[in-house]
């Protein structure tokens, strides 16, 4: 895969509504020449890593790598993008805190329009998620392709019947509920 693939991937398990209207990824040119990435790791389970790395060769082969533990930034010469971009994908997610959840939502009821029910995973490779935690049944914790799905669903004959369990490994994909994206569970590899 593609490492700007990979990033994408990282960045649509981030997205919840919110993360994505606070933090960026910017890629932009330098004037050495080369380039500059900023990676806002806020709110993710890689807020609190610090890392320093350094390369250099010569004029245009070097890089400059670091975090603060709210932004991964690095500077490199033109033809070492790629090398800061693999750098952030196999290198510094490793370190990530591996007991920051994640919501991900999964379908429970299937006759008219779908409803899906929280529970806590926590990230393991772009778009692949353990579950963590199955929180309690609450019907304000639901989410909806619309908010018109709501006036059609009669909440007291909805059955929490969850169907996925702590140790589930899954794979997951944006999709727009209540107007913000989400991650939803769209394939199981049961333990």
């Amino acid at each position: 895969m593609k490492v700007i693939d990979q990033i994408s991937k990282w960045f649509a398990s981030q997205c919840d509504g919110d993360w994505e209207h606070e933090n960026t990824i910017k890629i932009h040119t330098i004037d050495n020449p080369g380039w500059g990435v900023s990676i806002d790791i806020r709110n993710t389970s890689l807020e609190g890593v610090l890392i320093t790395s350094e390369k250099e060769v010569n004029d245009l082969d070097w890089f400059n790598i670091s975090s603060n533990g709210e932004i991964f930034s690095a500077f490199c010469g033109v033809d070492n993008l790629k090398d800061v971009l693999n750098f952030f994908v196999n290198d510094f997610r490793a370190r990530g805190d591996s007991d920051f959840f994640y919501d991900i939502y999964s379908q429970i009821y299937n006759k008219g329009p779908k409803i899906w029910r929280p529970y806590k995973a926590t990230l393991l490779k772009d778009n692949s998620f353990e579950i963590k935690e199955i929180p309690d049944f609450s019907s304000s914790d639901f989410k909806f392709e619309s908010i018109d799905d709501l006036k059609k669903i009669n909440l007291n004959e909805v059955k929490d019947e969850p169907r996925l369990k702590v140790g589930d490994i899954v794979k997951c994909s944006l999709l727009k509920l209540a107007d913000y994206p989400t991650n939803v569970v769209t394939e199981i590899s049961n333990n």
